[in-house]
């Protein structure tokens, strides 16, 4: 006798809140409704802060031995991949007291991928979000590949997340139509009762040929996730689900720039999407690995931040209060600045003609623009005034000359001392 026979026993359908499962775990209440059964979110009866979900096969299957078998397939092939932190992990295998057959496991707190797009502006993240997650989900398939498992149903559905909001920590779940290949020829265990979801299944997997599926198919599922991610929608409009098998077989995917122009900021972005999602298996990424291996080669082009001039070098100098003895030493030695630079001028117009006449301007400037700063400083405002008449006297056009006017024109009037 197999250890499920004696499982597939007719059992009630009701769990309310608060019953108890197996001397252990509370019902806190019911979170969704499956192909196979329903899942309930219980906490342990001793340790009250240890919240797991219990996904339980529901009564009308509970006599069907091949659904029994397929349930604890399930089972198998989660424990199987039990080491990697991207699978939801499972806890406990067991039949209640009424007869159900449950499977319990982690629970994933921030719910949904597809709960969390659903409550996005547009229904999408930002590309970095999705990458992210596109990653964690590439983790996953490397451990199930490596392990002969194919998953053969990811969606949003299937990814849950341990918060709804960045840092975004996700897990695949949901092994209900997984298979496994035994080290020998042909598949060793196989949930393959359902043929996927409309919006993510490849061409292969719509024919129905079983013996086509690899790790491709999984590649396929994984990127049209991530195009909903990206954009918001399928990559192809379908009203139901017999529309899909033929879009896919008629139709190349679109990039998702197409629907959403800032993803090409990102280069590279609509190439890694349409080669994981490329409608003839050949064309797309040989493994999940080589598939990671381009996604961490995807780079935003970097923002350039404008060149914003220093405010302080442009501001004219202010004193501030001194000692009478300090404040008359800074005076003379300031008010000293455009005699000596008038000088260096004056010798070097009579040192037989020295420089460039450029380099002749650019030194009274200079000398003119030390002058005034000093004349500021001081508070002698009028005389500041003079060194640029000066220097517009010599140079109409002068920019230093007009730039000095202003300053001087929106300084305070009178000594900057008490």
């Amino acid at each position: 006798m197999q250890p499920h026979e004696d499982l597939a026993q007719a059992a009630p359908d009701t769990w309310p809140a608060g019953k108890m499962i197996s001397g252990t775990w509370t019902i806190e209440g019911r979170l969704g409704q499956g192909s196979f059964g329903a899942a309930y979110l219980v906490s342990h009866r001793f340790l009250t802060r240890r919240k797991a979900v219990i996904k339980r096969l529901d009564e009308r299957h509970s006599h069907d031995r091949a659904f029994v078998k397929s349930f604890l397939d399930e089972a198998s092939i989660m424990d199987a991949l039990s080491d990697c932190p991207q699978v939801v992990q499972p806890w406990d295998v067991n039949r209640s007291e009424d007869h159900f057959i449950y499977i319990c496991m982690e629970y994933m707190p921030g719910g949904s991928l597809a709960g969390v797009l659903e409550r996005q502006e547009k229904n999408r993240l930002d590309p970095a979000s999705a990458l992210d997650i596109t990653r964690q989900m590439l983790i996953a398939l490397e451990s199930a590949h490596a392990a002969n498992i194919f998953h053969l149903d990811i969606k949003p559905d299937n990814i849950l997340l341990k918060s709804a909001g960045a840092p975004w920590i996700a897990k695949l779940a949901d092994f209900g139509i997984s298979y496994r290949i035994a080290e020998s020829a042909g598949p060793a265990s196989s949930n393959f009762r359902g043929a996927g979801s409309a919006g993510y299944i490849p061409l292969e997997q719509v024919t129905g040929k079983r013996r086509d599926l690899d790790a491709r198919a999984d590649l396929y599922a994984l990127g049209m996730t991530l195009f909903r991610m990206l954009t918001g929608r399928f990559a192809f409009h379908f009203d139901n689900w017999t529309e899909w098998p033929i879009l896919v077989k008629g139709s190349e995917p679109p990039p998702p720039s197409r629907f959403v122009p800032e993803l090409a900021k990102w280069p590279g972005l609509d190439a890694f999407v349409l080669k994981l999602i490329a409608r003839e298996r050949e064309g797309r990424f040989e493994s999940a690995v080589k598939a990671r291996e381009a996604l961490l080669d995807l780079k935003p082009v970097p923002v350039r931040t404008p060149t914003v001039p220093d405010p302080q070098r442009l501001a004219p100098v202010v004193s501030t209060p001194e000692s009478p003895t300090r404040r008359t030493a800074l005076i003379g030695a300031l008010g000293a600045i455009p005699v000596v630079a008038g000088c260096g001028y004056w010798l070097g117009q009579s040192g037989g003609g020295s420089g460039s006449a450029a380099e002749d301007r650019a030194a009274v400037e200079k000398s003119t623009e030390a002058a005034v700063y000093g004349h500021m400083s001081a508070g002698r405002k009028a005389e500041a005034l003079a060194e640029v008449r000066k220097l517009r006297a010599k140079f109409a056009d002068s920019a230093v000359a007009s730039r000095l006017e202003k300053e001087i024109g929106e300084a305070p009037s009178g000594g900057s001392t008490p």
